[in-house]
């Protein structure tokens, strides 16, 4: 799952959302978290967009913006990263039917 990555204010509510990237004048529907990763080893506070449907492209340095929807259900630890992609893969359906 490719993502565009922003830091995350303290202020934001963490867990997995439908929302919207804004990127070159265009809301994309999303797949968004706002957390600490701790299943990949880290505790760096960040929020991370899958956009769906986008071309897997380097948005490195692209300005960009957030807007969380839905809450979809609340940031968890794995323990293991097959088990975070197959959570991922149904997160990503639940925010499909949400957009559809």
């Amino acid at each position: 799952y490719p993502t565009a990555n922003i830091d995350a204010p303290a202020t934001a509510p963490s867990g997995i959302f439908a929302g919207l990237v804004l990127l070159r004048d265009h809301d994309y529907p999303a797949m968004i978290f706002v957390g600490e990763p701790t299943t990949v080893g880290s505790i760096v506070r960040r929020a991370e967009a899958h956009i769906l449907d986008f071309p897997d492209e380097d948005l490195y340095g692209e300005p960009v913006q957030f807007t969380i929807l839905k809450h979809i259900r609340d940031n968890q630890h794995f323990e293991s990263i097959d088990l975070l992609l197959k959570t991922m893969a149904q997160d990503e359906q639940t925010i499909r039917a949400y957009f559809s």
